[in-house]
């Protein structure tokens, strides 16, 4: 099974790709197979992280560390890139942003946040894109649930277009 919409989850990857960064960590591992479209995207040497709670999609693919740990406690130091999918729930998904916005040099994704079964991340994505420039993905596709994108100043794009994918938009401070 897959559980991201390449449609959106790929845009996303080619933004980071085209920030040129160095590293990457995805908070929420499920399938893994976000992580192997990660590894295609994101040429080498971007070292790309891995973390879950519990063991579900280990080594996948080459070229990514898997980590084992709850994401609100481990210390992993600072990325350039940090794409949040993990526990939905609202506590939760505002403990991660709070822990690992400060260690994104670039950018944080949500994923979900558009997605009814999912209103603690539409709360948290609501509440976190008044704090930074912000972008989101979306699919044209039915059900799809869109990544929302939070920018740091240095990754403030001088070209990125007001529409990224068929319904994106870009909001959240200038």
């Amino acid at each position: 099974m897959i559980y991201q919409d390449y449609a959106e989850f790929i845009p996303w990857l080619t933004y980071l790709r085209g920030l040129d960064i160095k590293s990457y960590l995805e908070i929420g591992t499920a399938g893994g197979y976000s992580i192997i479209a990660a590894r295609k995207v994101l040429p080498e040497p971007v070292r790309i992280v891995t973390l879950n709670i519990r063991n579900e999609a280990e080594k996948l693919t080459d070229g990514v560390e898997y980590m084992i740990g709850d994401s609100h406690e481990i210390e992993l130091g600072d990325f350039d890139a940090i794409f949040i999918d993990g526990d939905h729930t609202d506590a939760s998904v505002s403990a991660d942003f709070e822990r690992w916005w400060p260690h994104a040099r670039l950018a944080l994704g949500f994923h979900d946040v558009t997605a009814p079964e999912w209103p603690g991340v539409a709360r948290q994505w609501m509440r976190a894109k008044l704090r930074a420039r912000a972008v989101r993905f979306t699919s044209d596709r039915d059900g799809c649930s869109s990544i929302g994108i939070l920018m740091k100043p240095a990754a403030f794009p001088t070209d990125l277009p007001r529409e990224v994918g068929p319904t994106a938009f870009i909001g959240g401070l200038p």
